[in-house]
């Protein structure tokens, strides 16, 4: 496995560090990091080309991390989704009888953590 390769190299460049090999290769194992990345082009929101209704270009981020246990009977994860917090519409259209046009904005950053637990057989369950 790449983990328990990995722990070895790092033991061999230190070789007084205190961790065991075993030791390394759980945590190279259950800490994982996730980075996400979505780009999406200028484009406007409805058919007739309101330049009111013109959406920019877009750069979301969303980042996860977090540990789990070496027997996969539990994870921990920190998030966030919108990491630059960047406001932009996901839907548009006019509205006639006001004479205007009305958006819905995307959601702005948001955070949280998940606890998640296996309870056997594959299958997970949420907190």
């Amino acid at each position: 496995r790449e983990a328990y390769k990995y722990g070895l190299i790092f033991f061999k460049e230190f070789p007084d560090h205190e961790l065991k090999p075993s030791v390394a290769r759980v945590l190279v194992e259950v800490i994982f990091v996730r980075g996400e990345y979505q780009y999406t082009s200028s484009r406007f929101l409805d058919v007739d080309l309101d330049p009111n209704l013109f959406q920019p270009d877009t750069h979301i981020g969303n980042v996860r991390a977090g540990f789990r246990a070496e027997d996969k009977m539990w994870e921990v994860t920190g998030w966030v989704r919108n990491i630059t917090d960047e406001g932009y519409n996901v839907v548009g259209f006019d509205v006639p009888t006001i004479n205007g046009f009305a958006g819905i904005n995307a959601p702005p950053r948001q955070y949280g953590v998940t606890l998640r637990l296996n309870f056997g057989a594959g299958s997970f369950g949420w907190l």
